[in-house]
Formats: C-alpha cells, sequence, structure tokens
C-alpha cells in the first residue's frame, strides 16, 4: 500500500489499495487506514473495481468517484425471504452436490430464522428449511442474514463474515460457499 500526506489535515491519497493476501490483512489495512484518519481532512483510496469498497464501508458514509467507470459499482440486498433464493442460477457449478447447512438468524423477518439447508441441484440453489434435525442436517454454523446476503449477492468471500461478525463457517463449509458463490459483480434489475 503506498500513501501520500502532505502535512497534518490535509487529504491522505492511498494509491494502489489491492495487494493484500488474504481477507484478514484487507481489513487489517483499512483499520490502519482508520486509525490514521484523524490526522486527513479526508482519505482518498483508490482501489481497483473488484474491491467493492461499497460492501466494505457499512458506517462510514463515503462519498466515491468512479469516473471513467459504470455509473453503478455495485449493489445492496436485503434478503426478504431465505427460501425464496431457491431457483436462483448456479451456472458455474454443476453436478457438484455441493451443500451446506446453516443456522439463519434474522433480527427483522421471524420467517428467515432457523436451520437452512443450501445445495447445488442441477445448476440451481435449492434451499430448504429444517424443521427436525434428525437426518444428521445439524448446522454447521450460524449466520445473520447480512452475512448471507453478502455471499448470495456479492459473491464475497466466507472468510469476511468472521471479521464483520456475520457468522464463522468453519474452514471446509468456507470452500463450499466460495465454490457457490463466487466473486461476480451484482446485477440487479431496479435501480431505487
Amino acid at each position: 500500500m503506498l500513501y501520500q500526506m502532505n502535512g497534518l489535515f490535509k487529504p491522505m491519497k492511498v494509491e494502489h489499495f489491492c495487494h493484500f493476501g488474504n481477507s484478514q490483512a484487507k481489513y487489517l489495512m483499512l483499520r490502519w487506514i482508520a486509525m490514521h484518519a484523524d490526522h486527513a481532512e479526508e482519505v482518498r483510496l483508490q482501489a481497483s473495481k473488484s474491491l467493492r469498497l461499497e460492501t466494505l464501508a457499512l458506517d462510514l458514509r463515503p462519498t466515491f468517484d468512479v469516473s471513467g467507470s459504470p455509473s453503478h459499482t455495485g449493489g445492496m440486498a436485503r434478503i426478504i425471504s431465505v427460501l425464496g433464493l431457491s431457483g436462483i442460477p448456479l451456472n458455474h457449478i454443476f453436478g457438484k452436490n455441493l451443500r451446506f447447512v446453516a443456522n439463519i438468524e434474522d433480527g427483522q423477518c421471524p420467517w428467515n430464522v432457523g436451520v437452512f439447508s443450501f445445495e447445488e441441484d442441477a445448476g440451481k440453489l435449492k434451499v430448504q428449511k429444517l424443521e427436525n434435525h434428525s437426518n444428521g442436517d445439524e448446522p454447521s454454523f450460524s449466520m445473520k442474514i447480512q452475512g448471507l446476503a453478502h455471499i448470495v449477492y456479492n459473491g464475497a468471500p466466507s472468510i469476511d463474515m468472521k471479521i464483520l461478525d456475520w457468522g464463522n463457517p468453519p474452514s471446509d463449509v468456507q470452500k463450499i460457499i466460495d465454490e457457490m458463490f463466487p466473486a461476480e459483480t451484482t446485477y440487479l434489475f431496479q435501480y431505487f
């Protein structure tokens, strides 16, 4: 990470914020910038589009300059119905029998609370709410609804959920999640 600061309370310009080995390093670098933000009047962060800064800035209310880029760089999504995710295409995988079971937490939509299985079925996502766990369908972790939206709509690395306190999937489940929901630019059908 290269940065330049020309005096106290002047703009801090961070260039080439894209060379990090994993999600933990990314968040540690952002934390370092945040810890030094009181020395700067503003922070200008130049980063690759693949970083999707809009998913990192939950409470900063940043402004984005996307000159030379499309006017829409990414989206936000709220999952209204976990079961409603059934049928979305998983075009990149077919017949791999990927599956995980998670306990979903949602403080706003009680119908989304419970144990759900997520699996690839003929190239589409199949979601089922599991009422009893007699078939060995115990959840391997708990996940907040924000974490589910984060992986489904942003294809964000599943390790980000732990850092953001949205869930803590075990490493074998992380691999499944990351294969089912790879990093892609979100396509929204409507703008609000």
